[in-house]
Formats: structure tokens, sequence, C-alpha cells
């Protein structure tokens, strides 16, 4: 963990390219706030709860800390460092709950130059088994490959993201990991700092015989970005229902998230 942080601190003091734009309009920051592959820092906090869990249909809710890095490379490509640490309470049984911190997520996105508002990017996607409890955590180092996916026109941005990770090694009482996760989005702006995003996260554990593998919610929010200069605050609040479920997991879930957005220097 400390090793990620210390390469997250040194990318933030990595010079970026000499056309940055030193600001930028209230919809172009918003349009980049939720574009995971834009070329700004989004450093945020998520949060997340999931209703009507399990089979006494309880509340789990976790806020993660996250934060996307932008770093230079050579003939125009970049390289984006991306982290999430969540801290999770976690209901156990009708009345008992787990209190912790979760696993850390991270990836490795490189991207070469825009082509007609397309952005492309692939690297290794990696889970390490900080959970500091089982319940809370797979117990396993998770590796394998991410892809990302990014058009801008306009009002308009929309992509995906994807990542694949199997286990590798960790705790042997714990059941191996292969698990999709498919993280559409799209963000459309109205005016005034005001815009339109649904970001549902679908999954599939592959461990799992149908109907247990997919999740699959449905939904959407609104966001709004303050501008202070060429820094910006955004908010959101997103709702949605898992449309597609196995048993036990939550019925809906409802998301509210804040990020400082800012180019960097």
């Amino acid at each position: 963990m400390r090793v990620v942080m210390a390469g997250l601190g040194l990318a933030l003091l990595a010079p970026a390219h000499a056309d940055e734009p030193v600001a930028a309009t209230t919809a172009e920051m918003a349009k980049k706030s939720e574009n995971p592959l834009a070329r700004v820092v989004n450093l945020g906090v998520l949060g997340n709860f999931n209703f009507d869990k399990g089979a006494d249909e309880r509340t789990q809710s976790a806020v993660t800390l996250a934060a996307i890095i932008p770093y230079d490379l050579p003939r125009n490509w970049n390289l984006f460092l991306s982290a999430k640490l969540p801290a999770i309470s976690q209901p156990i049984g009708p009345v008992d709950r787990t209190v912790g911190l979760g696993d850390v997520s991270m990836s490795v996105i490189f991207t070469p130059p825009e082509v007609s508002g397309w952005t492309f990017g692939f690297g290794p996607s990696i889970v390490a088994p900080t959970a500091t409890d089982a319940s809370l955590g797979q117990g396993k180092w998770e590796f394998g490959p991410a892809l990302g996916l990014v058009r801008v026109q306009k009002q308009w941005v929309a992509g995906v993201l994807l990542s694949q990770n199997w286990s590798v090694v960790g705790a042997d009482a714990q059941q191996g990991v292969s698990r999709l996760t498919i993280a559409p989005f799209v963000t459309y702006y109205i005016n005034k700092g005001w815009y339109f995003v649904s970001a549902p996260i679908l999954s599939a554990d592959w461990y799992q015989d149908p109907p247990r593998t997919w999740t699959v919610p449905l939904g959407g929010g609104f966001g709004h970005i303050v501008r202070r200069g060429k820094h910006a605050f955004n908010f959101t609040a997103h709702a949605y229902v898992n449309a597609v479920r196995p048993d036990g997991a939550a019925k809906w879930q409802f998301r509210l998230t804040t990020s400082w957005v800012f180019p960097r220097k």
C-alpha cells in the first residue's frame, strides 16, 4: 500500500504537456470530471449504499477514497494511475456488523493520442488483499487486463471500462476469483454546471453458475460541478436497481460522490 501511494505521489509531481490549458469552461470540466481517461487529476470520495442485502435485507455501506492521476509519456501517449481504497460497513446476520477496510484496487492504463474524439486505453488491473476482515475482501492477490474506450462529442461523454481479474495467490480458506467488471458511463451536460450521468457497474463471477453469475444495475442520476478558476468541485447522486442479481445481493443501490478535479501543472 505504501508503494502504491508513493507512486501516486511521484505522478503528481511529474510535469504535464506544455500545451495543457490552464483553464476550461464549466461544460468542459463537467465532461472531464466523469471521464476516467481525461487529462486531469481527479481525487474523490465515493459513498455507496446497498439496500436490502442478504437474507435479512440489511444495508451495506462503503466510503471509498479514489484517485485518478495522469502521467505524460513520449509521442503524446498518456498513462493513468487509478487507485481505490474502501472502508466498508458489512452486515453480519440480523444484528451484527463488521466495519473495516476492504481490498485496494488499482489499474495502470496507457492511452495513445486521441483520434477523432475517441480515446482507447489498455493496461493491467490489480487487486491487493488489504481487507481487515475476511468478510470485507477476497483475501487474494488478483491480476488481469483492463481496457477503456471513451468518446467525447459536444455535450456528451460516453464510454466503458472493462477488467477481468483472476486470483493468483492468497488465503487458501477463501474461494478463488475470476471476475469480469464492465463499467459503462454516459454524461450529458445540460447547463450552468448541471449534467445527467449514468454509470452502472456490471459484474460477472465466473465461479458461480447461472443465475448467480451476473449483477446488472440499471439507473442514473445528476451531477453538478462548481468551478474555482482552473479547479472544480464535482458532486453527483445516482440510484440503481439491480435488475439481474444473485440471491442475497442488494436489491438496489444509492451512490453519492464528491471530487476535486484540476489540470496537471
